[in-house]
């Protein structure tokens, strides 16, 4: 049984997401790692169905891909698609303090 009017699955970004405004600076599709021993943030992350909430420890060096920045509940929200598919929401102004940006690197051979 769900509470509330609409059961939203974790998995799947609902239709009715409102990007936030252009001229913001995305991060759309950018790999993230979480940063270990984030205690002090106000607001803790959760599913996009808010069904789970999480702890920075529970996510602590788990990586994802950044699916976008959305206006959600009145707040602006980083939605997280996680390694195991499951979509979280980071409050925007802690994003930058409690992830890191996974730089991917070409091997070159020989040289």
């Amino acid at each position: 049984m769900a509470c509330g009017r609409f059961l939203v699955s974790d998995t799947i970004l609902p239709e009715n997401l409102i990007q936030v405004a252009q001229d913001h600076i995305l991060y759309d599709e950018k790999k993230v790692i979480f940063l270990p021993n984030i205690n002090d943030q106000k607001e803790f992350p959760s599913s996009i169905s808010g069904q789970e909430t999480y702890t920075y420890d529970d996510l602590s060096e788990r990586t994802g891909k950044v699916e976008g920045e959305y206006v959600l509940l009145g707040g602006d929200y980083y939605i997280i698609r996680l390694e195991n598919k499951k979509l979280i929401k980071v409050p925007s102004e802690d994003f930058l303090i409690v992830t890191d940006f996974i730089i991917e690197t070409l091997e070159v051979n020989g040289g």
